[in-house]
């Protein structure tokens, strides 16, 4: 990754696009090695909607599905149905991108589809996103720089499916988007009111691990939503790196605002049997 960053850097003096695209393809030649075959990768897809109103814009990767069609993979445009997540990718990460990076991740998440009769529908979006770079102008602290940016815009999100799901330096660390689905008020402090929660953990990173590995483990996290193989797996390697178990600041929404009306009538179907929260 360092070395096609330093290609990259030389190509950038005399060809802007030409290094961004090499940068889109190292990030699309690592998810294709670590995933599953069934998925596939592909460059510079415009995703569109059932809704002929959103306009579809281009994104630099596209994980499809595993049930989308191999001959469709091949086009321009890629149905929403078909993409199991997508990734913004820049070759230096900067301060300025952060809040660009969260409209694109609303504006996907206005275009794809969910099933609001389960809880993942009313929370998140039907495809999940991801910020990839190779390396950064964040400073001496660059993941507390990148939390710090990621939570100021998670500040000013109308919703929790807006957020972006992953973040990626490949020189710095690692950020996930955590999203409990209810913490009623028996579960908090005396006084407190119901919230559902979000935050951006900060991987904690044993030696031998970077920030490369704690992302595709959190990957086969989000993946592993909808794909049972993958919940193993990545289950198995997070108790090997650590993957998930890190520190974040909490940002509390009134679940009005997260879920339907009529979603809310018994809440505490948003809990576990045991009522645990459900995290995602």
């Amino acid at each position: 990754m360092a070395k096609d960053y330093s290609d990259a850097q030389l190509t950038h003096k005399e060809d802007i696009q030409r290094s961004g695209h090499e940068g889109e393809s190292t990030w699309a030649d690592l998810l294709s090695k670590w995933l599953p075959p069934a998925y596939g990768v592909g460059l510079r897809k415009y995703i569109i909607g059932s809704d002929d109103k959103v306009k579809p814009f281009e994104t630099d990767i596209v994980v499809f599905e595993p049930a989308y069609p191999q001959h469709l993979r091949y086009r321009a445009k890629v149905h929403a149905g078909g993409v199991a997540a997508a990734f913004s990718v820049k070759l230096t990460a900067r301060k300025s991108h952060f809040k660009e990076i969260a409209g694109w991740s609303k504006s996907l998440a206005e275009l794809s589809h969910v099933d609001k009769t389960t809880v993942e529908g009313q929370l998140l979006s039907g495809i999940p996103t991801g910020f990839l770079a190779h390396s950064h102008d964040l400073g001496q602290e660059p993941v507390t720089a990148m939390a710090e940016g990621f939570d100021t815009v998670a500040d000013t999100a109308s919703h929790p499916r807006d957020l972006v799901d992953l973040v990626c330096v490949a020189n710095a660390g690692t950020l996930t988007c955590n999203r409990a689905s209810y913490l009623p008020m028996s579960s908090t402090l005396p006084g407190g009111v119901d919230f559902t929660m979000s935050s951006y953990l900060r991987m904690y990173d044993a030696q031998q691990y970077g920030a490369v590995a704690h992302f595709i483990v959190s990957l086969y996290r989000v993946l592993g939503r909808n794909d049972p193989s993958l919940q193993k797996l990545a289950v198995e390697l997070s108790r090997v790196t650590g993957t998930g178990e890190g520190q974040g600041t909490m940002r509390k929404w009134d679940p009005k605002v997260v879920y339907d009306e009529g979603f809310l009538k018994d809440r505490y179907h948003l809990l576990f049997d045991d009522g645990r929260p459900r995290h995602y």
